[in-house]
């Protein structure tokens, strides 16, 4: 759920479309998008499988071990189409699709709702009339946190974890 200029955006993970919603708690419009791209649960779970033996490095199967059990749950149905959307300045939605490797809760990604965009990442762009515009790559090391008119606020994350606030501008044409 984002608040913005006195509407409300809500959009469920598993369907591809947030409705926006006027004052008085009428639905205004729907904006829906196309779910390509979007991982099969087959290959979401093949992605957190391989990150979690991957990430296990040389610390002897440690984290393979303790992943195990979390790794060998059934497929499920279906996976989330997108992670989380931002409204700017403008009105324009930016839509962050779910990527198993950064948002897996078995790989310690960000979990549950409102827990941020993870970082960087290519972001769906659409118009407040709900045309899909190019797409945004964010910079790798930036979680957005925050849009406005002419930046991008995030949190910028260095080498050794240390958090540092962030502003990118963003160029409209």
């Amino acid at each position: 759920v984002v608040i913005h200029g006195g509407k409300v955006y809500v959009g469920e993970t598993l369907t591809p479309e947030i409705r926006v919603f006027d004052p008085s708690g009428e639905l205004e419009r729907t904006v829906e998008f196309d779910p390509a791209g979007a991982p099969t649960p087959e290959e979401a779970l093949q992605v957190v499988r391989d990150s979690a033996l991957a990430q296990d490095g040389s610390r002897t199967g440690i984290r393979a071990s303790l992943l195990a059990p979390a790794l060998e749950i059934p497929t499920p149905e279906r996976t989330s189409v997108f992670w989380t959307f931002l409204v700017d300045g403008e009105g324009y939605l930016w839509v962050r699709p779910y990527e198993p490797a950064i948002h897996a809760a078995a790989l310690g990604g960000n979990v549950g709702a409102g827990v941020g965009a993870g970082p960087g990442g290519l972001w769906r762009v659409f118009h407040p009339d709900g045309t899909e515009l190019e797409p945004i790559r964010i910079p790798e090391a930036l979680e957005p946190i925050r849009l406005t008119t002419d930046a991008v606020i995030g949190i910028h994350r260095d080498e050794f974890g240390v958090e540092s606030v962030r502003v990118h501008p963003v160029v409209r044409r």
